[in-house]
């Protein structure tokens, strides 16, 4: 999955590039639209890159199968 939003940050930055080469800078209304185009892909590139392993949802997952574990465990001590 990190691959494949690397691959799609990657294009949309190239993307970016091409509507630069083809039209020229943007006017300044419009310099804040190519300042997000830019940096939204960049920051997103850096988090996958160089954030954590597990992200929050992974976590969140993680923990609720270990309590379902936890709970089928007591059940078969029950009976």
């Amino acid at each position: 999955m990190r691959n494949i939003a690397t691959l799609l940050n990657i294009s949309l930055l190239i993307t970016v590039a091409y509507l630069m080469v083809k039209f020229g800078p943007p006017h300044a209304g419009n310099a804040w639209i190519f300042t997000l185009m830019v940096l939204a892909p960049l920051a997103s590139l850096w988090v996958i890159r160089h954030g954590t392993a597990q992200d929050w949802l992974s976590l969140f997952l993680q923990r609720k199968a270990l309590e379902e574990q936890k709970k089928v465990d007591e059940l078969k001590k029950g009976h």
